[in-house]
């Protein structure tokens, strides 16, 4: 694609600092990364490992917390304080119409109706007139908890957050006692704006701090929403001051980047995180392993999965962030 030649060779300033604190053994068979070394005698276990570590330390920030026992994922108080501050309750939500009622009428059969690839039984009025297959228009729940494993999920008022160049919004939530109070701010911010959008708040306090606690998912609709956004956040309590090296910082805890648009087998399910980290980590395998220039491979890497080097916040074909100096300069007095 002629697009890739028109892209910095190189990475950008703040990723080639992190390549260059990367601690790669002489002989070639381990790296270090932060407090951690990894080292694996299989090609794709070490590539996933590392990518792992990647993720850890330089994107979520969770390296040096102690590892959430497997099946706890959730807890029933600390969710229940994020629901409480949702500003809304409903949901206008796309979906397909996947089975029509199957009853005698008298108003207790069910139809079901599928969202994002999850099927759901409603009330036969809710699909009453339209065909199997047929794209509706339904009122679900705002809240939807576990539909991301470890967040609360949200929609707004107006519907959800879908089609190209969705932007995300990293809230580094540092304290879980002032979470609620964040997840309640920028829901209420992007409800008063009246936006469609998506988010998600980690939905255990032991799972605090991360510099992903709160996502927000913002189609192009609500892109106008981010000054705003960053006003009513800056400076907020509870509010780490980290962010995701491969995401663009716009305020101590607060980051942006474009949802991945790499659509190669085993790339397109993956957040942004991972999919950034397995890409970095693919071209330092290639360094070890072929002897290219790190910077050279990781760059090369990630063009290939549609990521700007220079700015990994960004795919190849992003369209510009939007402006947030006015809302940090009205938040600062300057």
């Amino acid at each position: 694609m002629s697009m890739l030649k028109t892209k910095p060779a190189t990475p950008g300033r703040t990723l080639a600092a992190a390549l260059a604190e990367l601690r790669i053994d002489a002989d070639m068979d381990q790296v270090g990364v932060g407090a951690r070394t990894v080292e694996a005698d299989d090609p794709v276990a070490f590539r996933a490992t590392l990518a792992t570590a990647l993720y850890e330390f330089w994107h979520a920030g969770t390296a040096e917390r102690e590892t959430t026992p497997a099946g706890v994922r959730r807890s029933p108080a600390y969710e229940h304080e994020l629901t409480m501050a949702f500003p809304h309750t409903g949901s206008v939500t796309k979906a397909t119409v996947h089975a029509l009622p199957d009853g005698d009428g008298d108003g207790s059969a069910l139809g079901v109706i599928e969202v994002n690839r999850v099927r759901i039984a409603v009330p036969a009025q809710a699909v009453a007139g339209h065909a199997k297959g047929e794209e509706i228009l339904v009122q679900l729940p705002a809240a939807r908890p576990m539909l991301s494993p470890g967040f609360l999920y949200a929609t707004g008022a107006a519907g959800g957050a879908d089609g190209a160049n969705v932007l995300r919004m990293y809230v580094h939530v540092q304290d879980p006692a002032h979470g609620p109070a964040l997840w309640h701010t920028v829901l209420s911010t992007l409800e008063a704006r009246g936006a469609r959008y998506g988010a998600k708040a980690l939905s255990r306090p032991e799972s605090h701090p991360r510099r992903d606690a709160i996502v927000l998912y913002l189609p192009q609709s609500a892109w106008s929403c981010v000054p705003d956004l960053v006003r009513a956040l800056d400076g907020a309590p509870g509010l780490g001051e980290a962010t995701s090296v491969l995401a663009r910082r716009v305020a101590p805890g607060l980051a942006l980047a474009w949802e991945p648009t790499d659509v190669r087998p085993g790339r397109t399910r993956v957040s942004f995180g991972q999919h950034r980290t397995i890409a970095v980590a693919c071209g330092v395998v290639r360094h070890m392993s072929d002897g290219v220039d790190l910077e050279q491979a990781v760059a090369e890497e990630l063009n290939s999965a549609g990521v700007d080097p220079a700015e990994p916040a960004r795919n190849l074909d992003s369209p510009a962030f939007p402006d947030t100096g006015s809302a940090r300069r009205a938040r600062s007095g300057s």
